[in-house]
């Protein structure tokens, strides 16, 4: 992500090797909940980690939309 030419967004599951594979480039993290196949269990919390290879604007990433 670092060499493209365009921009990325990539989302993924926060963990340690996330984490290090992509250092160096912007991260925000935040949590939700996945419902999908959660049927029986209910609603599964996880944070996930927001990768991204350009500066935000002053709005943040709701600047994006």
């Amino acid at each position: 992500m670092n060499s493209m030419r365009g921009r990325a967004i990539l989302s993924l599951n926060d963990t340690p090797g996330v984490r290090e594979t992509f250092d160096g480039l912007n991260m925000e993290t935040f949590d939700l909940q996945y419902t999908i196949g959660q049927a029986s269990a209910g609603p599964k919390e996880v944070t996930e980690v927001l990768i991204y290879n350009f500066d935000l604007p002053d709005e943040g990433l709701l600047g994006l939309l």
